[in-house]
């Protein structure tokens, strides 16, 4: 049976964070195989405790690699109107106006709003489900952050007609930004 192709496909900023979030799980799964089997079969038992203890702080960060991967294509999921067409989308953290930390989630684009969706961690922060009008929405641009989080990092921003602007963090910045920019300026404003 062939399989339903994604839509939107997969932009630029989607793959590279795939491809990513695959080479981390790769070298950890390895990495945990390498260590951990030696470990479990080992037989001193003064190390058993210790062992299991590494044992389960790899289990849980592995599996959060493996929900921050099939988080990446989440967004395609998220409901619509009858009259909407989602046109872009991709997990990163959303930056509050006042600064600080920013909380995880996943954005979606579509010809009528521009909306984020607390993760699971974020919710329990406090952080809930935001949109913005698409008509506002004037383009996006790559900055130098400035808060007191990722100082080193660059952040996309989305530029608003009329409001704040939305900031977000993601690894692939320029590609989110690039991606953002050219749907509104191009679908959006036709």
């Amino acid at each position: 049976m062939p399989r339903r192709p994604l839509e939107p496909a997969p932009g630029t900023s989607e793959t590279a964070l795939r491809r990513s979030s695959l080479v981390q799980l790769v070298i950890q799964g390895v990495l945990g195989v390498m260590v951990f089997s030696p470990l479990l079969l080992g037989g001193d038992d003064d190390l058993d405790v210790v062992r299991l203890w590494l044992l389960a702080i790899w289990a849980t960060a592995f599996v959060a690699l493996i929900v921050q991967f099939r988080a990446l294509g989440s967004w395609r999921s998220d409901p619509v109107r009858d009259d909407e067409t989602i046109l872009w989308g991709t997990s990163a953290v959303l930056v509050r106006p006042t600064g600080g930390l920013g909380h995880g989630g996943r954005f979606s684009l579509s010809n009528h709003r521009l909306r984020y969706t607390p993760g699971p961690v974020a919710r329990l922060r406090g952080a809930t489900a935001q949109e913005w009008s698409a008509e506002s929405l004037t383009g996006a641009h790559v900055t130098p952050s400035t808060g007191r989080s990722w100082t080193s990092g660059r952040w996309a921003v989305i530029d608003r007609e009329g409001g704040d602007a939305v900031t977000l963090v993601s690894t692939e910045p320029r590609a989110v930004a690039d991606e953002i920019d050219q749907v509104v300026r191009e679908r959006l404003r036709h």
